[in-house]
């Protein structure tokens, strides 16, 4: 089997995925009725709790558009990045939190880390 080609597959564009679309926070309109009905952000989350609003929205009801053009200038050097085990313990606290079953979860949690482990190794060779 291709790890490569199987972590691509698993986590193509990460979590906060909506329709094969990644919800980047600093790109996203949030109506003040939607952070006054589903509070601000989930203190116990320190990393991920963008991840984690987006899910309670969509629980909500809440509608995402998708605008296919370029809104910001994300750098992918933030602590999400940096910090990648702790983030890959929040994902899968945050899906364990959503109703995803403990197989999804953890099975989401360890291809984060592989994926981490060939980011690293990757890095590496160069």
């Amino acid at each position: 089997m291709n790890l490569k080609k199987f972590i691509k597959n698993v986590i193509p564009y990460g979590l906060a995925s909506f329709g094969g679309v990644r919800i980047f926070h600093p790109t996203a309109f949030i109506r003040r009725s939607l952070f006054d009905k589903l509070r601000m952000h989930d203190d116990k989350y320190r990393i991920c709790a963008d991840c984690d609003f987006f899910f309670r929205a969509k629980e909500a009801g809440a509608k995402f558009t998708y605008i296919d053009q370029p809104l910001t200038d994300f750098a992918l050097d933030g602590l999400s990045t940096s910090a990648r085990s702790k983030t890959a313990l929040e994902v899968r606290m945050i899906l364990l939190d959503h109703g995803y079953s403990r197989s999804f979860a953890y099975g989401y949690y360890y291809a984060m880390k592989l994926r981490t482990v060939l980011a690293s190794l990757k890095g590496k060779r160069k």
